[in-house]
């Protein structure tokens, strides 16, 4: 199966001071600027899914390695359709923001299944399939405090990603 295998390469090879800049800002835009922002992510991230497909699809010819054309091509008709419904998309938006997070979530628990888990895997479980619920069930309403909630995971991934970084080299 395809696992953005492109994208998580040339993420692994930021710099991880520009990587904590990044994220960090990111995090604190989400947090402080949650209503411009989310006026502005169908643009944001329907641009990202319509380029999504002919990046991996370009990349994977390039490299010579296997990219799914179904999810290349998904990717592109659901970013077209997030640009042209502009902001009336949000609650789509949500609707796919939480099946996404549904499927990381079970892809989680296979790659724990059968293996001890430990608490904080279990309770990480526990409060995404909520978040991820709690959007599905009202995509539009639940949608600006998600935007509050990514903002919070990402500066809080940067600083445990330079706190690792820092003890390992």
């Amino acid at each position: 199966m395809f696992h953005d295998f492109h994208l998580k390469k040339y993420m692994r090879s930021i710099d991880y001071n520009i990587y904590l800049v990044i994220f960090v800002f990111i995090g604190l835009l989400c947090l402080f600027f949650t209503h411009a922002l989310t006026n502005a992510l169908p643009y944001i991230i329907g641009s990202a899914m319509f380029l999504y497909g002919p990046f991996h699809i370009v990349i994977g010819r390039i490299e010579r390695v296997h990219y799914d054309m179904g999810r290349c091509l998904l990717f592109m008709i659901l970013g077209g359709m997030i640009l042209f419904q502009g902001n009336n998309a949000l609650g789509v938006m949500g609707t796919i923001w939480a099946l996404i997070s549904l499927n990381n979530i079970a892809e989680d628990f296979n790659d724990m299944y059968p293996h001890d888990f430990s608490f904080i895997e279990c309770v990480e479980i526990i409060i995404s399939t909520v978040l991820a619920l709690m959007l599905l069930w009202e995509p539009y309403h639940h949608f600006i405090f998600h935007v509050r909630v990514l903002g919070v995971e990402m500066i809080i991934n940067a600083l445990l990603r330079y706190k690792h970084n820092k003890r390992s080299g």
